[in-house]
């Protein structure tokens, strides 16, 4: 049953890159820290590490447009299969994606994630997640736009291939459930997308190791699809400093701690700071962004 489901997964995405091959749609916010939460991006990434993790993030345009800003937060949890002597177990999730626009836009995602994770080597699993939830447009009105809401359903599907807190592989499938925001943006479409991840630690000494990680966002035959790729040292599983590179677009220079560590739970941070190799007219619109989650042994 469990194996018939994640087979079911790779089914479903297989057909979903064949069936959408020319399809070209603005993507959600994507954050430049991504691999302090694969979940957000791939739901077989539910409850992959941890029992219990709780997570939120900050994204925000520095000085003329501070106004333009993203947030999310959520919780992750895994479930063991009870005597069970490998690492077999469920995963369960929630997330909400908050992107404001100054007072008047509002635009929210809220989802609800499961994923199956099963041992398929010694050291690698193999897992599968789906997620249901909503986008929601809210515009308040003003004196020259009425004003509206709508809200309209959305599902992603991914697979995941990894090592625990060694190498990662996915890819997801993301809103598959087409259609368009009317009444209030009938011109907006919701159309598919897919995401591919992959990160890799290296270890440089018995303090020292360096940490990669890449995501690709868009259609393998999309005009500019996205490609970040992040690479970073780690001092003796504590400290992290590196930089992210988003291809043809800028730069950002991150640095995170992984700290404060007690008997069961642990606290994670990160912050970078991206500029952007092109300018907006003649202002640069840097985004400062914050990642924070603590997590269960």
């Amino acid at each position: 049953m469990r194996q018939r489901l994640l087979y079911g997964v790779a089914f479903v995405l297989l057909n979903i890159v064949r069936a959408f091959p020319q399809q070209n749609e603005a993507l959600q916010v994507n954050f430049d820290q991504f691999f302090q939460n694969y979940s957000l991006v791939n739901p077989a990434a539910t409850g992959k590490d941890s029992p219990i993790e709780g997570f939120a993030g900050y994204r925000t345009n520095v000085g003329a447009f501070e106004a333009v800003n993203t947030n999310y937060a959520g919780i992750n949890i895994g479930s063991k299969i009870k005597d069970s002597l490998d690492q077999d177990h469920h995963g369960f999730g929630m997330n909400l994606v908050n992107s404001r626009e100054g007072n008047y836009f509002n635009r929210n995602r809220l989802y609800a994630s499961y994923a199956w994770h099963e041992q398929i080597t010694e050291n690698w699993i193999l897992s599968g997640g789906a997620m249901l939830g909503v986008i929601n447009y809210q515009y308040k009105a003003s004196e020259v736009y009425p004003g509206g809401t709508v809200t309209k359903p959305t599902c992603d599907f991914g697979l995941m291939f990894y090592k625990p807190r060694d190498t990662y592989i996915g890819l997801s499938a993301t809103q598959i459930i087409r259609g368009n925001m009317a009444p209030l943006e009938p011109f907006l479409q919701i159309k598919p997308f897919l995401v591919f991840t992959a990160e890799k630690t290296f270890s440089l000494s018995p303090y020292l190791g360096w940490r990669s990680a890449f995501i690709f966002r868009g259609l393998w035959q999309k005009a500019s699809p996205e490609y970040d790729l992040t690479t970073m040292l780690v001092i003796q599983e504590m400290i992290s400093l590196g930089v992210h590179y988003k291809i043809n677009e800028g730069i950002s220079f991150l640095g995170g701690m992984d700290a404060f560590q007690m008997e069961n739970f642990g606290l994670r941070f990160f912050i970078s700071y991206y500029s952007s190799f092109s300018i907006n007219g003649n202002i640069k619109t840097p985004l400062l962004q914050l990642t924070c989650s603590i997590y269960k042994h």
